[in-house]
């Protein structure tokens, strides 16, 4: 919970045995894949490895115009995000078109299949981690056919006034209403995809109960967290941390941002909380 002051830059935040994790998507490692679950692609798939696990990947992936990615399976649930273009999405038998910051999400077993009708950069969250191993991208074990999926769109989602954050109310400085609101795209049950605007000023220092990584879309972001790690988040960047982890974040400039939550916390009238506090 913010404390009503801005922390100093020399102060810490959290402790170092916290599980944290940036990467700056400049200078990612980028492997063009060739290979999904077994199925060879037509066209290599430019993949940039922001997170490898352990408790989950996160990749962001570029597709050019009419590239396709076939009917494929994963053996764990699977988030997606188109952030820019427009892609034709099948997800289980049914068929979606896609435009930017729309999501879909898959159980295990479902099928889906892609086709980039612009040049495309969408990102994939999976749980437990989809592994690199030389050019191929593939999930452990095997999962029964399924059907189950949700496709959503940004602009039909309501947008909420985020009011509570674990049970916080103020997101400072004081005397300053930082006006912050997010849109559901996934509401669980694995994990919980939220979009975030924040105002130029916010600030929050709290700690989840629940794993969470974020991606910056646009805007520049401070992030304290695991002691003595600080970084300045451009677009592309992501920054991650486990469970219990306290974590500080400041808005330098109006942004956006898609904020990844696991196990799903509760996501309603504006309230973000984890159901359990465990630590």
């Amino acid at each position: 919970m913010w404390k009503g002051r801005i922390l100093a830059s020399d102060e810490r935040v959290g402790d170092e045995g916290d599980g944290v994790l940036y990467a700056s998507g400049a200078k990612a490692p980028i492997v063009s894949v060739t290979r999904i679950e077994g199925v060879r692609l037509d066209r290599p798939v430019e993949t940039k490895i922001l997170m490898p696990g352990p408790k989950a990947s996160f990749y962001e992936q570029r597709l050019e115009k009419g590239q396709t990615l076939p009917p494929l399976r994963y053996a764990h649930d699977v988030v997606c995000c188109l952030v820019r273009g427009r892609m034709r999405v099948t997800l289980a038998g049914e068929t979606y078109e896609a435009a930017p910051r729309d999501t879909w999400s898959a159980a295990p077993g479902a099928e889906i299949a892609i086709e980039a009708l612009d040049e495309c950069v969408l990102v994939e969250w999976m749980s437990p981690p989809h592994l690199v191993s030389g050019t191929r991208l593939l999930t452990w074990g095997a999962a029964p056919h399924c059907s189950s999926h949700i496709f959503s769109r940004w602009e039909e989602q309501e947008e909420m006034r985020m009011e509570r954050v674990e049970g916080g109310t103020e997101f400072g400085p004081p005397g300053k209403d930082i006006r912050q609101f997010f849109k559901v795209l996934v509401p669980g049950p694995a994990v919980g995809l939220i979009w975030i605007t924040h105002l130029r000023g916010k600030v929050a220092n709290h700690m989840h109960y629940h794993h969470f990584l974020c991606y910056l879309i646009k805007g520049k972001m401070r992030e304290k967290f695991g002691g003595t790690q600080e970084h300045i988040c451009l677009p592309g960047d992501i920054w991650s941390t486990q469970a219990g982890a306290q974590h500080y974040t400041e808005a330098l400039d109006d942004n956006e941002l898609l904020e990844f939550k696991w196990p799903a916390p509760m996501l309603w009238k504006g309230i973000i909380h984890s159901w359990e506090n465990r630590w």
